[in-house]
């Protein structure tokens, strides 16, 4: 086992250093995932090589290993082992799976079931819920069909699940939400999530609603203190409610109802230079603000978007959000 990690970081050494071409490196790691290695091996060795294996399976690279048998070995290891299934998650997040093959739908699918499989089994370890969430994220964005498989694989429950567990961790929290926020671009699957918060679905002792908007700052005490102060997610909670309030007049009300619009000026206010949660939060309140103009106009909201587009001149699609916002609220006050 020590051989063989000197030996991977060798490899990775010349690699990402030395401008070493993957053929150099092939009669190696086509023994990576051999039966000799596997049972010499522990967690390191099996980690160290996974980039240098990756890359050897990008078309052309000359080295004959089987993509579709990697995977396979790689997903099987990670059941046992949360420290390859955290990496294997992350190799996923990085997007290093389009390497296999760009255009092959097969292999977006099994790395989806891959990184669910390694969730579930290993759904106490922060770090796999963490890496597992991430490649959910970049395997559901831009492509309708993952978004679907995903969710008929219950993805949308696995990371629920993920967040009941790990209550304190406001990385998974961003984490969970970016996912649930991209998964739910698909109808169907808005639809689904807005029943859940509609019906009161538990997140732990909290309901979903709570929970999300908890991911606002909403309630006192340390853990709301602690998101407000926290960018990432505030950004992924804004983007979150902005995408599951679209065309839904029953969450609409609900959200604001829950205190949605105060909290969103909120994040606008203790935020202003991150354009993130400035364009995201905007998107949630021209979705919410048809229903309250006069509410948000007592609230300042207007002071609020203009303090956004002055801060951030630059940021054209912060200033296309920013106008809409502002669109939509006059339009309203017309009716």
């Amino acid at each position: 086992a020590v051989c063989n990690v000197a030996r991977y970081i060798l490899f990775f050494f010349l690699q990402r250093y030395c401008a070493c071409r993957v053929d150099d490196v092939a009669p190696c790691v086509r023994d990576i995932l051999t039966e000799k290695a596997k049972e010499n091996a522990d967690d390191v060795d099996l980690d160290i090589p996974l980039d240098i294996a990756m890359a050897a399976l990008s078309p052309g690279s000359g080295t004959g290993l089987d993509a579709e048998k990697f995977c396979k070995e790689i997903a099987a290891i990670a059941l046992k082992s949360s420290y390859v299934a955290g990496i294997m998650c992350q190799v996923v997040a990085r997007r290093e799976v389009h390497r296999i093959n760009e255009n092959a739908e097969s292999s977006m699918i099994r790395a989806g079931k891959a990184v669910l499989d390694a969730m579930q089994q290993h759904a106490m370890v922060p770090e796999v819920q963490k890496a597992g969430s991430r490649a959910l994220f970049q395997l559901a964005s831009g492509s309708a069909s993952n978004k679907k498989n995903l969710y008929q694989k219950d993805a949308v429950n696995i990371l629920l699940k993920s967040v009941e567990n790990h209550r304190e961790d406001r990385n998974l929290r961003s984490a969970v939400l970016f996912a649930l926020d991209v998964l739910a671009g698909d109808e169907e699957i808005r639809r689904h999530l807005a029943e859940l918060a509609l019906q009161g679905a538990r997140v732990g002792p909290q309901d979903l609603l709570t929970w999300v908007l908890e991911s606002l700052g909403k309630g006192s005490g340390p853990r709301s203190d602690e998101c407000r102060k926290d960018r990432l997610l505030q950004f992924a909670a804004c983007g979150f409610i902005g995408q599951i309030a679209f065309n839904d007049e029953k969450m609409q009300l609900k959200l604001i109802e829950a205190g949605a619009l105060v909290l969103l000026l909120q994040s606008m206010r203790k935020h202003r230079e991150d354009r993130d949660v400035q364009r995201a939060a905007c998107l949630a309140l021209r979705r919410l603000s048809p229903l309250r103009v006069q509410r948000l106009r007592s609230l300042g909201l207007q002071e609020v978007v203009s303090k956004a587009m002055d801060t951030h001149p630059g940021h054209a699609a912060l200033q296309r959000e920013a106008w809409k916002l502002l669109e939509t609220l006059e339009q309203a006050s017309r009716c």
